[in-house]
């Protein structure tokens, strides 16, 4: 029970740091009048002069494969290896943690051999339709 409580104070601390940082620097942003300014209408309107220019069509190419492996690697590998490395003997379900990070290593490697065996086409962007085409 203890640990909800300090919890819950941590988070409301935490919420309460957010909105003092907040009101701050809103103030401080009132005082010296920096406050941004309202941005025009004219959503195309790109210079002072009123002049516009129309942005040509760009395709943005993604590679669906290098994705993958760089969200395995960095994201999940990283979580799962932090996690496994700090189970101590107090913990009463304590496995050896070296064991841990094997298996889990063993289990993302054999997720990246499954996504390079796996062809992916280039996949293209169209920004400015929207999706995949």
């Amino acid at each position: 029970m203890e640990e909800w409580i300090a919890l819950l104070f941590d988070i409301g601390l935490g919420a309460l740091v957010v909105l003092l940082i907040y009101a701050i620097s809103w103030k401080v942003r009132k005082i010296l009048g920096s406050q941004p300014e309202k941005q025009s209408k004219k959503k195309r309107q790109l210079f002072q002069s009123g002049d516009a220019i129309e942005a040509k069509p760009r395709r943005m190419y993604i590679d669906t494969y290098v994705f993958i492996a760089y969200f395995v690697l960095f994201d999940v590998a990283a979580f799962i290896l932090a996690t496994v490395f700090f189970i101590t003997k107090s913990n009463p379900n304590y496995t050896d943690g070296i064991t841990l990070a094997l298996v889990y290593s063993a289990i993302i490697l054999v997720t990246l051999l499954f996504a390079m065996k796996k062809r992916y086409p280039r996949d293209v962007i169209d920004p400015i339709n929207g999706g995949l085409k």
